[in-house]
């Protein structure tokens, strides 16, 4: 486990396709279903990012080639306290990878039960998801949206969870995270703030690659042990750190002198 070379240099950035978008009309409170939606737009990562995501995706699908496909554990993309932009890196990552392996079928699911920001980024706040399926109340199949990348589906939080104190049970956890790797061959997963919600490290228990996401000068070293730490117990193998809105005040050449 190390820090990757990869830094990513303002990795918010990312180019919009709207074109026929088209807001959903829904009734106030409706939840819909994801599969019935048409394809949404996904973000697209700006040309300064290609090489850093490139390479960021190289290094996690090469340490899983001795794997099968049935064997690959999904990616788990964490961050100790928000904002550090493991969200965007989530989504941008998945579209560089769709393109880099186009004959590979890759599920972006949103583990933030309770923010759902990957959901509310896409649009997809008002729609089924993960919570519903842990209630029962929806299957998978119902709550896949497809994206206009053919070979990426996106899974929401849901609107089931809420405000409301549950109690992420392990078997659910795990039963779900098995659906999607027995469908998918890659599962991009953004999760919640490790700091606000230990909890949430239920998901990673035991299986999958984790990549911790590190805001460039916004954290101290302590809070990333303390991630690491948290990550470790869970018993989920760690990829690395990803050093996020790394500024370079001088041209990066300069950098190899010094």
């Amino acid at each position: 486990m190390g820090l990757f070379q990869t830094v990513l240099e303002k990795a918010g950035r990312w180019h919009r396709d709207d074109s026929g978008a088209g807001a959903v009309m829904t009734s106030p409170g409706e939840v819909l279903s994801g599969a019935a939606l048409p394809p949404i737009p996904f973000p697209q990562p700006a040309e300064q990012l290609d090489a850093s995501l490139e390479e960021l995706w190289t290094h996690l699908s090469v340490s899983d080639d001795a794997n099968t496909a049935a064997q690959r554990g999904p990616y788990f993309f964490a961050h100790w306290h928000e904002p550090a932009g493991a969200t965007t890196l989530t989504l941008l990552l998945a579209a560089k990878a769709s393109t880099l392996d186009p004959d590979l079928s890759f599920c972006v699911v949103d583990l933030d039960l309770h923010k759902r920001s990957l959901s509310r980024l896409l649009g997809l706040g008002r729609c089924a998801g993960v919570s519903e399926i842990i209630n029962h109340d929806a299957v998978l199949e119902t709550c896949l949206v497809p994206t206009r990348c053919e070979n990426v589906v996106v899974l929401p939080a849901g609107t089931g969870w809420g405000g409301r104190a549950r109690v992420l049970r392990r078997e659910h956890a795990r039963a779900l995270i098995q659906m999607l790797c027995e469908q998918f061959q890659y599962v991009l997963a953004d999760m919640p703030a490790l700091k606000t919600n230990p909890a949430s490290l239920v998901w990673a228990s035991g299986r999958g690659t984790a990549v911790l996401v590190v805001p460039a000068g916004q954290i101290k070293c302590e809070s990333v042990d303390r991630a690491l730490g948290a990550l470790r117990r869970s018993k989920v193998k760690i990829a690395g750190l990803v050093l996020n809105r790394q500024h370079f005040p001088l041209p990066r050449w300069l950098y190899r002198w010094t």
